[in-house]
C-alpha cells in the first residue's frame, strides 16, 4: 500500500476507539433501512454531578455485575458523535475532527467515520466491521474517487500518530468477555470508589505488545477511570478520565474526553467527545461497503 495511504488508514482506528466511552448495544432496530431521520441539533452534554449509586440497582463488585452496570449506560439502538482527536508533544500539535456513526448489524459492530477536519482529510470516509473474528476495514479518499480495503495487521500501530492504538481500544473493548484475570473491591480514584480489573492480554496465545493491562472503573457510573498498559520494560503508557469529564446523557454515563500519555515517547493525546445523539434511526447504506462513501 502506498505511504500516503498506509498512513490515512491509520484513523480507521478511530472508529473502534469510541469503544473507550462505551461500546455499541447488541440490538438494532428492526427497520434500521428506512431513510434517516431529518438532522437534528444534539442535546448538548454537560457535566453532572456525581451519582451517589451506581447507574444499577447497587454499585458493582464482581464481575458479574460489571457487566450488568457497564451495559445500562449503553444506548438501546445506535450512536451519533461528533469527536477531535488531537496529539501534542515536543514538536506541536495535530488535530482530527470527524463526525462518527455507529450501529449494531447482526453479530458485527459496524463505524462509519465522516472526516471533517483538516481541510487535506475532509471528505475521507471510514468503514469499520467488526466481527467476532476479524474486522474488515475501507476506506474512500475523495481524490481517487474510490473505496479500497485495508488490509494486514496493524493492531500496534498508533491513530493518526497519536498515543491511542487499535490494540488499546480492542482490549478496552474486550474488558467483558476476555483475559479477565481478577477484580477487586476497595480502591480509589480521584478519592472515588473504584473497581481494579487486571487483564492479561496474552490469554490463549493472542498477541500482544503488553504483558499486563490495569483498568481502574468508576463504581458510582461504570466507566473506566484509568487505564495502565505495561510490557516487558514496564510501564508503557497510562490512559485517564478526569471525574469532572464524566458526564450523564439521558441517564447514561460516558466519559468525554479520554487522556492518554505515552512514557516512551514523552507525547500525550486526547479523544474528545463534543456531542452524543442517542437512538436514531441511521440509513443502512452508511454502514455499506458499497455506498458508505456517499456519506449521511
Amino acid at each position: 500500500m502506498p505511504a500516503y495511504l498506509k498512513a490515512r488508514a491509520r484513523l480507521l482506528w478511530l472508529g473502534v476507539a469510541l469503544g473507550l466511552l462505551g461500546p455499541l448495544p447488541a440490538a438494532v432496530a428492526a427497520d434500521a433501512s428506512k431513510t434517516e431521520a431529518a438532522d437534528s441539533a444534539a442535546e448538548a452534554a454537560t457535566p453532572a454531578a456525581a451519582p451517589t449509586t451506581a447507574p444499577g440497582e447497587a454499585p458493582p463488585t464482581d464481575l458479574d455485575s460489571l457487566r450488568a452496570c457497564l451495559g445500562e449506560n449503553l444506548p438501546a439502538q445506535s450512536l451519533v458523535q461528533n469527536v477531535r482527536l488531537i496529539a501534542s508533544d515536543s514538536a506541536g500539535g495535530r488535530e482530527l475532527k470527524a463526525r462518527v456513526y455507529g450501529m449494531k448489524l447482526d453479530s458485527e459492530t459496524a463505524v462509519m467515520i465522516d472526516v471533517r477536519a483538516p481541510s487535506d482529510m475532509s471528505g475521507s470516509r471510514y468503514l469499520v466491521i467488526a466481527g467476532p473474528e476479524r474486522d474488515a476495514m475501507y476506506l474512500y479518499i475523495p481524490a481517487l474517487n474510490r473505496t479500497r480495503r485495508v488490509v494486514g495487521s496493524m493492531a500496534g500501530q498508533s491513530l493518526w500518530g497519536t498515543d491511542f492504538s487499535y490494540e488499546d481500544i480492542k482490549l478496552l473493548r474486550g474488558l467483558l468477555n476476555q483475559g479477565v484475570l481478577e477484580v477487586e473491591t476497595g480502591h480509589e480514584y480521584e478519592k472515588r470508589p473504584a473497581l481494579k480489573v487486571r487483564i492479561d492480554p496474552t490469554e490463549e496465545g493472542a498477541e500482544s505488545q503488553y504483558s499486563q493491562v490495569t483498568l481502574l472503573v468508576d463504581q458510582q457510573t461504570c466507566v473506566i477511570v484509568e487505564g495502565r498498559f505495561a510490557d516487558e520494560a514496564g510501564l508503557a503508557k497510562t490512559l485517564r478520565v478526569a471525574p469532572e469529564d464524566l458526564i450523564e446523557v439521558d441517564g447514561r454515563w460516558w466519559a468525554q474526553r479520554v487522556q492518554v500519555e505515552s512514557h516512551r515517547r514523552n507525547s500525550r493525546s486526547e479523544l474528545i467527545v463534543d456531542d452524543f445523539e442517542f437512538d436514531r434511526e441511521l440509513r443502512a447504506r452508511l454502514f455499506d461497503p458499497r455506498s458508505f462513501q456517499r456519506g449521511s
